[in-house]
């Protein structure tokens, strides 16, 4: 579990800021001003502690000195003179941080599960928070399902006082430098490099062993070539639940000598995993449960790093975005919401995020996209269970690259692709998910067949599940999961208050249990279900449980 920073204001408004962590927060103390640091710089400074990094580039810099580190943390300064505390992050948010207003009752924390119990009173179902959260790719509001509670927003501080909580943003706006295609490639790596070297070169994060989740796609890897490079073999751990993604892991791990802990999907425990992340406020995607089972995130003596968001700013996209790209639940939004008058608010609350950019494309690529994909769907998590995760993908040198050079090379195959081949020409040789090399060989690596091929073939022939072998087929293998996902649907308190339409909402469980592609929608549903009976029925965490694994 992360660092606990909560901020309290009582019936007279005044600031009460609380901290707590297992392993312990720095602080930093001068006159009547008090400053928590939770996290890690990843440049090294003449200062004892990034506390007091942190406490002399603020008295400096103001707000904008602390935004702009680079590092991956978040701080809290508590001004007894002026009865008023200060939060602040790194620039995208790597470490989620909630906010809870409601009237002149204010709270800010970093655990949802923390507000929830101190809050103790039912909140307002928010419907067009719940149609942002199946849109993935929209929104920077911070919505969440209840109205009262938003995510702290990425390049964003909050002043906390008698008034509550007030946000403040800040300008994310770079100046476009055209680049060379060979300077661009070499940037990219330089910017992975940097940041993992700062990581593992921190005083309290050297010499402790590393880990690594890997996919058999190429951001990880990017990850793991830094690390080969530098004489360092990290533990590398899997699920398994497509051989595709499986078979380049396990050539990798038996090309450089890894060790590869493998779970296996019908191993994990869904009653266990499921009962954690309900307890712990149920804030991330349901997708991203079954990360509670692949690692002991319990243990603070080691470093794990994550692939995620390095598509995002380093290229490997085919194309430049559309506002409607990354759209993971587009069966529930079409069914469920009057999808016209959302996505018309949707955008009117984008308009001033769009400004403190490049433009609609680098602002839904570069910053709606990536930290709602990070918040809702993929990253987010595991960030959540240990300080000591990190994604180097979140680090604003990743941003600011992003926001520095022309979308079209920002964007594309035609930088990363050569500098992984100039660079790491022996990673280049190990076989991806498309069943090719980097330099466009054929493997022997099994691909699984498109989901046209997939559907056909299903139709014609004995087999029930047309779409087995499609990337979230596999809550279908899980019994103990299914029937969970069932009891979401069919005994559904969203559908009850009458917030949806029952008919609709059980019509795409039954196209998914025949062989729909809609796996990810059902696993959204089950995440606003059970986030509106924690937030807005106020259930406790043990009866939203009892109810889910009921079925």
């Amino acid at each position: 579990m992360g660092s606990l920073f909560t901020a309290n204001f009582d019936s007279n408004g005044l600031c009460i800021p609380h901290c707590q962590s297992p392993d312990g927060v720095e602080t930093y103390e001068s006159e009547n001003i008090k400053l928590w640091f939770d996290g890690f710089l990843t440049f090294r400074h003449e200062y004892q502690t990034d506390a007091e990094y942190a406490w002399h580039q603020y008295q400096k810099l103001g707000a904008p000195g602390i935004t702009e580190l680079e590092g991956f943390f978040r701080l809290l300064i508590s001004d007894s003179d002026n009865n008023s505390s200060y939060f602040f992050q790194d620039a995208l948010s790597s470490r989620p941080t909630f906010v809870y207003q409601d009237g002149r009752r204010a709270m800010l924390s970093s655990e949802l599960s923390a507000i929830r119990e101190r809050v103790a009173q039912p909140m307002d179902f928010d419907l067009l928070g719940a149609y942002q959260y199946t849109r993935v790719a929209h929104g920077i509001k911070g919505r969440l399902l209840a109205k009262q509670i938003r995510r702290v927003r990425p390049f964003a501080y909050y002043s906390l006082n008698d008034d509550g909580v007030t946000e403040h943003l800040l300008p994310a706006t770079k100046k476009t430098k055209v680049k060379s295609l060979e300077a661009a490639a070499d940037e990219i790596d330089d910017i992975v490099v940097r940041i993992i070297e700062g990581i593992l070169s921190h005083p309290r994060l050297a010499n402790l062993p590393i880990e690594l989740p890997l996919t058999g796609g190429r951001d990880s890897r990017h990850i793991l070539s830094v690390l080969l490079k530098k004489g360092i073999k990290p533990t590398l751990r899997h699920l398994r639940f497509r051989n595709h993604d499986y078979f380049p892991v396990s050539r990798i791990a038996e090309h450089f000598d890894l060790d590869l802990e493998t779970i296996e999907l019908d191993e994990l425990d869904w009653r266990k995993v499921t009962e954690k992340w309900i307890k712990e406020g149920a804030w991330y995607h349901f997708h991203q449960v079954y990360l509670n089972g692949t690692s002991d995130v319990t243990r603070q003596d080691w470093v794990g790093f994550d692939g995620y968001l390095l598509e995002r700013f380093l290229g490997f996209c085919e194309k430049i975005p559309r506002q409607e790209d990354r759209n993971y639940s587009p069966v529930a939004q079409r069914l469920l919401f009057p999808r016209a008058e959302l996505e018309r608010q949707t955008l009117d609350e984008m308009k001033d995020d769009v400004s403190r950019v490049k433009g609609p494309q680098q602002f839904v690529k570069g910053m709606a996209n990536a930290w709602n994909r990070g918040s809702h769907y993929t990253g987010a998590a595991f960030p959540s269970f240990s300080p000591h995760f990190f994604a180097p993908g979140a680090h604003i040198a990743c941003y600011r690259y992003f926001a520095d050079t022309e979308i079209e090379l920002a964007l594309a195959n035609s930088a990363r692709i050569p500098m992984f081949l100039r660079r790491y020409p022996e990673m280049s040789k190990m076989p991806t998910d498309t069943g090719k090399d980097l330099y466009g060989n054929k493997s022997d690596v099994p691909s699984d067949p498109s989901a046209v091929r997939q559907w056909v073939a299903g139709i014609f022939s004995k087999n029930k599940d047309p779409a087995g072998a499609s990337e979230h087929a596999w809550i279908r293998t899980a019994p103990e999961l299914r029937r969970m996902i069932t009891t979401s649907v069919q005994d559904s308190a969203l559908v009850r208050d009458s917030h949806f339409v029952g008919w609709k909402v059980r019509s795409f469980l039954k196209t998914h249990m025949v062989g729909g592609f809609c796996a990810f929608s059902l696993m959204t549903w089950m995440t606003m279900e059970v986030n509106y009976r924690l937030y807005c029925l106020m259930h406790s965490a043990d009866e939203v449980f009892d109810w889910i694994s009921s079925g």
